[in-house]
């Protein structure tokens, strides 16, 4: 067995530090297998932990990362967010 000081890409250390794979969904992941922190190109938005084609309704993309809209927000256009 050796040691690395970090798993290889679209790996990730389990709680007894051996490196497993991440989920198809996630480019890269963290912690567990479907807790992903990039993603691939097929679903590019990072929603919380999971990978999307775009952002649900109530956030929008700032980069590649799906923000809540804020609470003033009352409509939503596609993916961004617009005051009435």
């Amino acid at each position: 067995t050796t040691c690395l000081a970090a798993c290889p890409p679209r790996e990730f250390a389990d709680s007894n530090n051996q490196c497993r794979a991440c989920s198809e969904q996630c480019a890269n992941c963290s912690a567990t297998a479907t807790n992903c922190i990039s993603c691939p190109a097929y679903a590019p938005y990072l929603h919380g932990a999971s990978c999307a084609g775009s952002c649900p309704i109530g956030s929008f993309a700032s980069g590649y990362t799906c923000l809540a809209c804020d609470a003033s927000c009352i409509t939503y256009a596609m993916s961004n967010c617009s005051l009435v």
